[in-house]
Parts: C-alpha cells; sequence; structure tokens
C-alpha cells in the first residue's frame, strides 16, 4: 500500500484523505517603477545584457509574485474552500502598494519587502475562517507569510515600485516534487 492512500473493504484505494499542498499568490501589475530622480531598478531574467536591458526596460519590467498564504487540505474540501473563497476574495477591493529595497543588516544582502502591509492583513483577517475550516477538518491551519517569493535568479535584479493588486490565484501540488499547476483566479472587486 502507498503512503497516504486508504485501503477500503474492497482494496479501492481511497483519495479522500490525500492531502494537497494550496499556495495563494498576488501576481502585481506594475504602475511605477522607483521614482523619476533615480533610474528604475527592474526585475528582468539575467540573460539580458547592458544594451539591451535600456531598450527592453520599459517592457521587462514586472514585479515578483506575493505569497499570501500556504495550507494543506484535502481533496473532497477543494469545491468547498474555492466557494467560501471566492465569496471573500471577491468582496475585497483592488489595491495597491509599494514595494521597496533594503540591505538586510546581519547579511548585507540586498531584499524586497512590502512598504505598507494594511490591504494584505485585512485580507488575511477574512480569511481565518477558512483557515478555521481546514483546521476543524483534521488538516493544518493556514500559514499566512505576505512576502514577495524570489528565486536565485530574480534577487539579482529586483523591482522598486508601485504595484496592482487586481487578482489572488491559488495554486495546487499533490507532492512535494510536483510543480503547482493553477486551480483557481480570484478577481477582487474593482
Amino acid at each position: 500500500m502507498q503512503a497516504g492512500f486508504v485501503t477500503t473493504r474492497l482494496g479501492r484505494l481511497n483519495r479522500a484523505e490525500q492531502y494537497s499542498e494550496y499556495v495563494l499568490m498576488a501576481y502585481p501589475q506594475v504602475l511605477h517603477a522607483a521614482s523619476a530622480a533615480e533610474p528604475p531598478v527592474v526585475h528582468v531574467a539575467r540573460s539580458l545584457d547592458a544594451a539591451s536591458l535600456s531598450a527592453t526596460a520599459a517592457l521587462s519590467i514586472t514585479a515578483p509574485p506575493i505569497e499570501l498564504a500556504v495550507f494543506k487540505a484535502k481533496e473532497l474540501m477543494e469545491e468547498t474552500l474555492l466557494r467560501w473563497m471566492h465569496r471573500i476574495i471577491s468582496n475585497q477591493q483592488q489595491f495597491t502598494t509599494q514595494l521597496a529595497q533594503r540591505i538586510e543588516t546581519p547579511t548585507g544582502k540586498l531584499q524586497l519587502f512590502i512598504t505598507d502591509r494594511t490591504p494584505f492583513q485585512q485580507l488575511v483577517q477574512q480569511l481565518k475562517v477558512v483557515s478555521q475550516y481546514i483546521s476543524s477538518s483534521d488538516c493544518p491551519e493556514m500559514q499566512f507569510t505576505i512576502r514577495p517569493q524570489l528565486t536565485g535568479a530574480e534577487q539579482a535584479c529586483l523591482f522598486s515600485g508601485t504595484v496592482a493588486i487586481k487578482e489572488l490565484i491559488l495554486l495546487k501540488k499533490q507532492h512535494d516534487f510536483d510543480r503547482y499547476q493553477q486551480v483557481n483566479v480570484f478577481a477582487l472587486r474593482p
């Protein structure tokens, strides 16, 4: 018998007890990169050289995704989770926020942070009902993180500026080695 599966009386595998890992992400849209006084700091692919960077900077400016919550839930819970999350998120208004850079004191690394977390914290407050539902079904509670997700290549060129949050995306994977797949897109109210 495989780990995570339950065998029924008839010998069939029951996927009801199998957990999937979910991540709720915000993919910001850039409104304004840096200030007019200083050159924009952009988040672009490392393969661009300095000459092509200036020509494509206006087209390449993107902000990294922002992770809001991570949780594990049973497959049978997914439909209810989607309904509840849709109801909560669709009642929240779209918002803008600032992403800025700072040097982390102990390590000396350049880090990206969110200057005003208030809209995210209001959303987290609303999503706590979903977290209670998850924990009442013998699953670990949601972990709320509210942080930009940076890969190694992205840490070399960081974005700084104003971004708009207009939708949240729910991703899911079955096993640790799987890639996340999109489950649903939740639009915020205009």
